[in-house]
């Protein structure tokens, strides 16, 4: 029998009555708040390539200094970004994005538009070494939540993956499908995983299925997911800090480039 964590809820009559209060009057204050006004913490795994931090722990952009060997999610949503950056040395600030991974959130970026089928979006082969080329856009996604964190405290987080941590989440994502439980109804447990080969040492996330959650924590959460889609926006939830990894190492471009052979798939921006 699955195990039951015990968070704290409010009572369920209380929230659904809110929830007919904001239906019929709206949210007040909080119907006025827009992207700025919003800060999110995102939690990211660093690398031995990264400017700070511990390798291989997980640190948010709101209190970098507090690292976390386990990261602890309930996930409430999924969305998908893409992102390309000029060549190493000719800038830093990306030529397109897309917030949601299937068109381009800027009419000036370089994309053609429909990241499907775009041709900065799509691998190809070196024709003289049969060598996989990685697009030039990189794709990345965003789990939006909240995050259990060691001291019982709970906040709503982020977190970002992209390059070589797409396959185990994609892994993850199929045994998430196959469970026939929603996302929320227990706790994502997120380790780190060294690997180690003739590229060097580095990490990939390694998700489990956690406990599962008491039935009235669940419905909690299921109003939490439902407040989310509400009133947070893909803009949120795309990793736009915007900045080109390619500075963080010496010698990054050639690094990230070769671990693009791990399991062959795309492993740029491995450098948070």
């Amino acid at each position: 029998m699955a195990k039951e964590t015990n968070i704290t809820t409010t009572d369920d009559v209380f929230m659904a009555e809110m929830q007919d209060i904001m239906t019929e009057f709206g949210g007040g204050a909080v119907d006025s708040l827009t992207t700025a006004d919003v800060v999110m913490p995102r939690y990211k795994l660093i690398q031995n390539t990264s400017r700070k931090g511990t390798p291989g722990k997980w640190v948010s952009t709101t209190a970098p200094e507090e690292e976390l060997d386990v990261l602890n999610l309930v996930i409430l949503d999924i969305s998908t970004y893409r992102v390309m950056f000029p060549e190493q040395g000719q800038g830093d600030r990306p030529l397109c994005r897309s917030n949601d991974g299937y068109s381009k959130s800027d009419s000036n970026g370089v994309g053609d538009g429909n990241c499907e089928s775009c041709r900065y979006s799509v691998w190809s082969k070196d024709p003289n070494t049969g060598r996989n080329i990685k697009p030039r856009c990189s794709s990345g996604y965003t789990l939006l939540g909240v995050i259990l964190l060691p001291d019982g405290i709970q906040t709503p987080g982020m977190v970002s993956l992209k390059g070589a941590a797409i396959k185990p989440l994609k892994q993850y994502f199929t045994r998430m499908k196959t469970r026939n439980m929603p996302s929320f109804a227990y706790i994502t447990t997120i380790k780190a995983e060294p690997k180690v080969n003739d590229l060097g040492r580095f990490f990939v996330p390694d998700f489990e299925f956690g406990e599962t959650l008491s039935l009235e924590a669940v419905k909690d959460m299921a109003l939490q997911a439902r407040s989310f889609k509400q009133y947070i926006s893909a803009d949120i939830m795309a990793d736009v800090e915007m900045e080109s990894p390619t500075p963080a190492y010496n010698g990054a471009d050639s690094f990230t480039s070769r671990l693009d052979d791990v399991d062959n798939e795309a492993a740029d921006d491995v450098l948070f």
